[in-house]
């Protein structure tokens, strides 16, 4: 919530001196469109945890909807590993949970 109302405060601070520099018909759509991608950037930053589903796991899925969060679960922690943001340990640990999940 902080880090919204600071981005708030930074889109008014950029609105108001766009407005002081670029003329009216151009100074008007910058100073709307580029507070407009600050704060929505801010939101979507800020409101989606980048690996989320891997602190999600039900041992007992019972919808369709939770078997695919587990899949896509275990397919982030697949895609970590490969690239390199996790090591063989911290796969391997994450991983138990997921069983024979492949």
């Amino acid at each position: 919530m902080k880090t919204l109302l600071l981005a708030i405060i930074i889109s008014m601070v950029v609105f108001i001196g766009i407005q002081t520099i670029v003329p009216f018909p151009y100074g008007l759509i910058f100073g709307i469109a580029i507070p407009a991608i600050i704060i929505w950037r801010t939101i979507k930053i800020t409101d989606v945890n980048q690996h989320s589903l891997l602190s999600y796991r039900r041992d007992d899925p019972k919808s369709d909807k939770e078997k695919e969060q587990n899949k896509e679960a275990y397919r982030i922690l697949k895609k970590r590993f490969l690239e390199g943001e996790i090591t063989q340990e911290e796969f391997d640990r994450l991983r138990e949970p997921f069983g024979d999940m492949e």
